[in-house]
């Protein structure tokens, strides 16, 4: 059985000022969770069924998550 494997980068979008940026991705489990990294800040975002989504001093993220290699 082959391991999938995950591109490092992704984008996550801020909810309240609906800026994009793009963040270093790390520990991504498919469908369940992944950990983004910005400006030395951990952000774990959560799969609700149709995105990830994160919180980190009151403001909420939002992301695709990294593509499949």
């Amino acid at each position: 059985m082959s391991r999938v494997e995950y591109d490092n980068v992704c984008n996550i979008t801020s909810t309240l000022t609906d800026v994009s940026v793009e963040v270093e991705a790390d520990n991504m489990k498919p469908k369940v969770s992944f950990e983004a990294y910005v400006a030395k800040q951990r952000i774990k975002l959560y799969w609700n069924g149709k995105i990830y989504v994160g919180r980190v001093a009151n403001m909420e993220f939002t992301s695709d998550g990294p593509k499949e290699l």
